[in-house]
C-alpha cells in the first residue's frame, strides 16, 4: 500500500514503468502457444525445492544464466 498524503507532503513523486504492454503480452502468448517459440533457452537450470536459495543467489552474478525452474519434487 501507498500512504498518497506522504507522496504530496513530501512532494514525492511515484513513477512505475513496464517493458511491456498488454497487446505484448497477447502476442508472447500467442506465439508461445503456437509453438513457433522455443522456450528450452530460457531455463538455464532446473533445481530441487532445496537448492532453490542457492540457485536464485547465483542469479545475482547470472554469467550465462536466464531463468531457473525451481521443481519441488526433484
Amino acid at each position: 500500500p501507498v500512504d498518497t498524503r506522504e507522496l504530496v507532503r513530501k512532494s514525492l513523486r511515484l513513477e512505475g514503468s513496464c517493458a511491456f504492454d498488454h497487446a505484448e503480452y497477447l502476442e508472447a502468448h500467442r506465439l508461445i502457444c503456437s509453438g513457433n517459440v522455443d522456450l528450452r533457452p530460457l531455463v538455464s537450470r532446473r533445481v530441487s525445492l532445496a537448492e532453490a536459495p542457492e540457485a536464485f543467489r547465483s542469479l545475482e552474478r547470472p554469467g550465462q544464466l536466464v531463468g531457473i525452474l525451481v521443481q519441488p519434487w526433484r
